[in-house]
């Protein structure tokens, strides 16, 4: 942990390349997620009562 504490002032230097590029991730990651939902919420049968 000590490199870390070492490159702080880098860290907080790029801190905004840091920040988009966790948001990109994130964003990444949820937008591989939506597709497999949909296809699941479209396929499974509706079952009503009555």
């Amino acid at each position: 942990m000590g490199i870390f504490r070492k490159l702080g002032w880098y860290f907080k230097r790029e801190r905004r390349t840091y920040l988009i590029g966790v948001l990109g991730l994130l964003l990444t990651a949820l937008f591989a997620i939506i597709p497999p939902r949909l296809i699941g919420w479209w396929s499974t049968p509706s079952t009503t009562i009555g």
